[in-house]
């Protein structure tokens, strides 16, 4: 199965919050660092449709951006990532 992939910048609190999250919750993913990859910061902002980070882009293709703790939750529950609580 796919990880999920996390566009951010390191130092960036909404993004060391997901991160966390994620990591509370077992999820694994991939970082990529938008500030080092000129690439991935532009295909973050093409999905998000603003330079916005971090962009959570799941498996099936599909993103949140900047997502509360609660709306990365629920998406991660409805895409069977997470067993619901």
């Amino acid at each position: 199965m796919k990880k999920l992939v996390v566009y951010g910048q390191p130092e960036c609190t909404d993004y060391l919050r997901t991160r966390d999250q994620l990591n509370q919750l077992g999820v694994e993913f991939d970082f990529v660092d938008i500030l080092e990859d000129k690439e991935a910061a532009d295909r973050a902002e093409t999905l998000a449709s603003t330079k916005s980070s971090p962009v959570v882009v799941f498996p099936d293709e599909t993103w949140i951006v900047e997502p509360s703790n609660e709306a990365l939750e629920t998406m991660l529950t409805e895409k069977n990532i997470l067993s619901a609580h």
